[in-house]
């Protein structure tokens, strides 16, 4: 005797009517800056997507936002989509938030680090840049010796 199974297995897609969609759409509209530029972002319901008004730079935001959208909606987790969406959304506020703190340090809390450095074969660019980076070499050489003294004078200041 062969059992046989009412059970079903497969991906589900949910769809809403024309009228829900255009209700929840008309809720994406907001005013952002880039690059201390102002900008708009709205859903434009006559061509099914959202727009923008924004910088040339800028253009490649909503490629990264609906990458972002895809992983959170492929996303393993046995969360609710719309969980994750505000979790990220408090996290890259708190982010925003680091960063702006970070570039209101002084420049003097601040350091530079070179990572991955290479050799430049000098011989492959032309005369130009051969020039230009003799004279970054040069200047950055005076400024390291420059921060040199005034480290030197600071601790000075503070040991006296």
């Amino acid at each position: 005797m062969e059992v046989q199974s009412n059970f079903m297995e497969g991906t589900v897609w949910e769809t809403y009517s024309d009228a829900v969609l255009k209700k929840a759409w008309s809720k994406y509209s907001f005013d952002f800056k880039v690059d201390g530029v102002a900008c708009h972002a709205w859903y434009d319901h006559q061509k099914r997507r959202c727009c923008a008004e924004w910088p040339d730079n800028a253009a490649g935001l909503f490629d990264l936002a609906e990458e972002v959208d895809h992983i959170i909606r492929q996303s393993k987790a046995d969360l609710d989509p719309l969980d994750i969406h505000k979790f990220l959304c408090k996290h890259l506020r708190a982010m925003m938030k680091v960063e702006q703190e970070l570039r209101r340090a002084p420049l003097s809390e601040r350091c530079l680090e070179l990572l991955d450095s290479k050799p430049i074969d000098m011989n492959d660019m032309s005369l130009e840049c051969q020039c230009l980076l003799e004279v970054i070499q040069d200047q950055s050489e005076k400024a390291r010796t420059y921060l040199k003294i005034a480290r030197r004078s600071r601790s000075a200041i503070n040991v006296g």
